[in-house]
């Protein structure tokens, strides 16, 4: 329904003759179902912005299986909440559909932290377990202290959050998993402390730090995605994590990657942007760092160098010549040969060889430094003469003189300062061997 001060129009929106035939606890057609799920939104908000370019409020009233879907799609946010919302009968007639389209939270009346976890939690972890498969799973609230005090694993459709004004207790055997879906830690103040492990290896992990207090712990951080929010410090070099694509909005960030890493676009976030300074290093023989979104360093402290990037195999650029960018500072970007990266356009003021991070840097302003040490060769071309005089002197111009070896089009050159040459012998002849 359509309100305005003088009228109302009802816009009826006929079921899809597919929709009696999608089951969302069906693994099979997730295809479709997230293809009818775009659908059924996408109807929803042009037929309602048809009418709404006048003016008004807009009621939406379903029912059955229609209320289900349009329940699941304004709790997760793909279709925008109506002025008034009335849904009857929104279920389907399979309960594990009905538990696959839920979002629950769970928190507890009172004053005093909210503890979740193992056998000890207010929230126990068997107790988590009866809601595996629900779309979202909030526990805690952000006006609240939440305290992990056991183990919690739970596998979800969309995502799982743990939240509260702080979060406590991510340390020793109390890892927290999402075996299914993303998960969202967040806290209000305080920051985030993780020294266990932390895991939405199929999904997206976002920390969002609320007052800018940290976020850092030696707990390993797997997850396909993992976005990052603190206008602190995000110290996440404290273990080797595995995250496929990382985007951060911090006021600084350290960051080590077990894997081959992009630096994309996560959960709103673009690239890497950072008030301060960047230091993301990737290891292992096959961890090449990507940059499909840009890295900027605000280099608030005016450090010598604003953005290292450094990776254990390749550096590919595929943003531009703008994809590093640091602001009263250098950057440095470590990999292992210029033959095997892709530049993409960014222009260094140096470029050293057999060089780590551990190295001392001999350029200065912006460089890449690459660990292959070229193996260059000096030889003799030509020939030489000279009046014979009984010595084995021989006289060498700069055109005598070949080199190899050079790589990434780098001109080499010699130093011929105090350089000598000699015939095999000082008696007369053609042909002799002269060796410099």
């Amino acid at each position: 329904l359509i309100m305005t001060p003088r009228w109302w129009f009802a816009l009826l929106l006929l079921p899809s003759p597919q929709q009696t035939e999608l089951d969302p606890a069906s693994e099979k057609k997730q295809e479709n179902i997230d293809a009818f799920r775009r659908q059924f939104a996408e109807r929803i908000v042009k037929l309602g912005d048809a009418k709404l370019q006048e003016g008004g409020f807009k009621l939406l009233l379903a029912q059955g299986t229609s209320a289900a879907w349009a329940a699941n799609l304004i709790t997760s946010e793909q279709l925008p909440a109506p002025d008034a919302l009335v849904l009857l009968d929104g279920f389907f007639p399979n309960q594990l559909s009905n538990q696959t389209l839920a979002t629950v939270t769970m928190d507890r009346a009172g004053l005093g932290a909210l503890t979740v976890g193992g056998a000890a939690g207010a929230i126990q972890q068997a107790s988590l377990a009866r809601f595996n498969n629900v779309s979202n799973l909030v526990i805690g609230n952000t006006a609240r202290d939440l305290s992990v005090v056991g183990a919690v694993s739970v596998g979800v459709g969309n995502q799982v959050t743990l939240q509260g004004q702080t979060v406590n207790g991510i340390t020793g055997s109390n890892t927290l998993t999402a075996t299914t879906g993303s998960m969202k830690l967040e806290a209000a103040q305080g920051g985030l402390s993780l020294n266990a492990a932390v895991s939405a290896s199929a999904g997206t992990l976002s920390l969002i730090d609320g007052a800018g207090s940290g976020i850092g712990g030696s707990g390993t951080l797997t997850a396909s995605q993992l976005a990052v929010r603190t206008t602190g410090t995000a110290d996440l070099d404290g273990s080797t994590h595995q995250v496929g694509t990382l985007a951060a909005d911090v006021g600084s960030l350290t960051f080590r990657n077990g894997r081959a890493l992009i630096v994309g676009s996560v959960d709103g976030l673009t690239g890497v942007v950072a008030a301060d300074t960047v230091d993301v290093r990737t290891s292992g023989a096959t961890s090449d760092l990507t940059l499909a979104q840009r890295v900027s360093a605000g280099n608030a402290g005016n450090a010598a160098v604003g953005i290292l990037l450094a990776s254990s195999r390749n550096f590919v650029n595929n943003v531009g010549s703008n994809a590093v960018q640091s602001v009263n500072g250098d950057w440095r970007v470590y990999s292992t040969s210029p033959l095997a990266d892709t530049r993409g356009g960014l222009s260094p003021d140096f470029k050293q060889y057999n060089a780590t991070t551990a190295s001392t840097v001999l350029g200065s302003g912006n460089g890449f430094l690459y660990s292959v040490a070229p193996s260059l060769t000096a030889g003799l071309t030509g020939v030489t003469s000279k009046t014979y005089d009984a010595s084995t002197v021989a006289n060498l111009l700069a055109g005598n003189f070949t080199r190899s070896g050079a790589m990434d089009g780098d001109t080499v050159g010699l130093n011929l300062s105090g350089m000598s040459a000699s015939y095999d012998n000082k008696n007369v002849g053609t042909g002799k061997t002269v060796t410099a």
